[in-house]
């Protein structure tokens, strides 16, 4: 057996590095923190030769003559004094390890000086052994630069990327603080060249705008919200831009850049009835809570951190992301800004009536009467014809079961859609439960009183589209999707999805892991419209369906509710369930492109999507209505005049 020993205190140096010190930006990183903890609001940082060149320089409060060879001391640190002092830090460091790590694998030259001292003291080190020290001439503040990084480990030199990779990191670094600290003025230079430099005014949106363009800040809306002594605030991008990948999602946690799974899908979750799968929203968000609330000693570089309470900060997140959409519509070119003005003494909104068309079929303009004229003149077009039945091939409709299957099941509402010479309605019911409008929220409120104007004229490309009049502007409203907006939310206010039991139970295989789960989460499938049973060991039993699924898609769709769950580790499961299966419900249910609609369901529709808490996209984030401006219809005419 080898011999067991104490290692060499420069080996250990090395070997801890190894966590602090992965890459040249992992060097920058700590340098930066330093520099904020000592109270800069001047940073500047430079790299070269790929990262191995590197230097920070700092307006901070400069260390004191004595205390600069004690700072590359291992676990030598001004921030705390005692364990129980880490759930009461307000500062980026606090561990004691980055300078020695630093050091122990590059050459290092610090210059420092306090307020207090007439002279810097500067500081050489190769390896982490002192090689001189002296006083010289110096600003207040502290200039530290890295020579020759990983020169004394190969091994892990070898494991840098290329140049342009290195100096990428580096990048993302540098935005990320300038996110984070808008008030502090950062300049990074590139091989010599500034590559970024902010104002320091304080302003995030202007640091936006300097980093990555006017297309993006005028895409972002701001966000702050207070619960319980948290505090959230910053800045999200409206539903209509998206990326396909995170690269612009920043979260801050006490402005420390921290890296957490379950925000960016808690954030994912907010946006998922409001923009496409696989589309991401920009995000930079600074959560201010008390230090003992949150564990930064998770690890070393400190990107990680657990929350003692993760419920109050889904609340938090939600409660803030849902108000902010709720107050801004999701398009910068607003179709709605010309609606009527809303009474201060507004406390619930409740939709007028819809006016009668004023156009008949017989009145309509030449160009909606196409089908008519082909027919020999009659009044009725193409697009005018009764709505079909459910189609048995993609539909699972209550109707079709046997009786016996729907002992105890609720039944559906009656049909939503009556005959031509019936009034509709769904036009002057109130909002849906659980999605009126406070009085205070004016702009959302004038919004739907404007798409209650909406005036539906007939259907358009092969009865997909509703083509309507929106004061002097045409518009065309996705009929499905319309629909399966309002589907959505009305089911999301009533708490139950209607279920089909099955002739012959359908058998499902599942692993341990998956049992638990569904153990756990049962009353969840039981809301969506799953009935369960045990089958065996490691196999349940499905009886019933939500009621628009078919029997092939059973499994499947089990099976993917199971993974979003394990998937999901924010916030309240039941929740998360229930909205994913409100969707595909909605979706099966809803009036399908080329179903043929009498006018009187044209509005029905209509009136019930202008009802609704967001208008603007269908549950799976695809838009739901498109503008064409008079203007524009005027340009197509060559008509100078409006």
């Amino acid at each position: 057996m080898a011999e067991i020993r104490i290692l060499d205190p420069q080996v250990a140096n090395q070997i801890a590095a190894g966590e602090v010190v992965e890459r040249p930006a992992s060097v920058i990183k700590e340098l930066v923190e330093n520099a904020l903890d000592a109270g800069a609001t001047v940073i500047q940082v430079e790299a070269d030769a790929g990262g191995r060149e590197l230097c920070v320089i700092d307006n901070g409060q400069g260390i004191p003559a004595e205390a600069v060879p004690l700072a590359f001391q291992r676990f030598a640190t001004s921030k705390l004094s005692d364990y129980a002092d880490i759930w009461s830090l307000n500062t980026m460091g606090f561990r004691g390890e980055a300078l020695p790590s630093i050091a122990s694998v590059s050459k290092v030259e610090i210059l420092s000086r306090t307020a207090e001292q007439p002279l810097a003291r500067r500081l050489l080190m190769h390896g982490g052994e002192i090689m001189e020290s002296s006083d010289a001439g110096g600003p207040v503040g502290t200039r530290l630069q890295i020579a020759d990084l990983f020169y004394n480990t190969p091994a892990r030199l070898k494991f840098m990327s290329r140049e342009n990779t290195e100096l990428g990191y580096i990048q993302q670094l540098m935005q990320a603080f300038a996110l984070g600290f808008p008030q502090v003025r950062f300049k990074w230079l590139k091989k010599g060249k500034v590559a970024l430099q902010t104002s320091g005014q304080g302003d995030l949106m202007d640091v936006v705008d300097q980093l990555f363009g006017r297309e993006l800040s005028a895409s972002l809306f701001a966000i702050e919200h207070q619960l319980r002594g948290a505090e959230i605030s910053g800045l999200l991008s409206y539903p209509d831009y998206v990326r396909r990948d995170r690269n612009h999602q920043y979260f801050f946690v006490n402005q420390r850049w921290v890296k957490v799974p379950a925000l960016t899908k808690l954030l994912d979750e907010v946006y998922a009835d409001l923009i496409p799968r696989r589309s991401y929203p920009a995000a930079i968000l600074q959560l201010q809570l008390p230090p003992d609330s949150v564990d930064i000693n998770v690890h070393p570089t400190k990107r990680e951190v657990k929350f003692k309470n993760f419920s109050l900060i889904y609340q938090l997140l939600r409660e803030a992301v849902g108000k902010a959409l709720e107050r801004y519509d999701t398009r910068r070119d607003n179709p709605w800004d010309a609606a009527t003005p809303v009474a201060s003494d507004t406390s619930e909104f409740v939709p007028a009536p819809l006016p009668a068309p004023a156009l008949a079929a017989d009145d309509r303009p030449p160009w909606l009467q196409s089908a008519a004229t082909n027919t020999g003149g009659s009044t009725a077009s193409a697009s005018l014809h009764p709505l079909p039945g459910p189609d048995p091939d993609t539909s699972a409709g209550l109707a079709a079961l046997p009786a016996r299957q729907l002992q105890g099941v609720r039944q559906p509402a009656a049909a939503p859609y009556q005959s031509a010479s019936q009034p509709a309605a769904a036009v002057s019911q109130p909002a849906l439960p659980g999605l009126e409008l406070a009085s205070q929220d004016r702009h959302a409120l004038r919004e739907q009183e404007s798409l209650q104007s909406i005036l539906p004229v007939g259907q358009v490309c092969e009865n997909t589209y509703i083509v309507a009049q929106f004061g002097r502007d045409i518009v065309f409203i996705d009929q499905h999707v319309a629909e399966e907006r309002y589907l959505y939310e009305k089911m999301l206010a009533e708490g139950e999805i209607l279920r089909q039991g099955l002739t012959v139970a359908v058998i499902v295989e599942l692993s341990p892991v998956e049992l638990a789960l569904l153990e756990t989460h049962a009353e969840s499938f039981a809301q969506a419209g799953f009935e369960l049973e045990a089958y065996g060991p490691s196999a349940m039993a499905i009886r019933s369906l939500p009621y628009c699924l078919r029997l092939s898609q059973a499994e499947e769709t089990f099976r993917s509710l199971l993974q979003d769950l394990l998937d999901f580790d924010a916030g309240d499961p039941r929740t998360a369930a229930y909205r994913l299966f409100c969707k595909t419900v909605a979706c099966h249910s809803a009036v399908r492109a080329g179903d043929p609609l009498h006018l009187d369901q044209m509005r029905e529709i209509v009136a019930n999507w202008a009802r609704t808490r967001n208008p603007y996209t269908c549950p799976h984030g695809r838009p739901i209505l498109v503008k064409m401006p008079k203007e524009e219809i005027n340009k197509r005419f060559l008509r100078s005049w409006s």
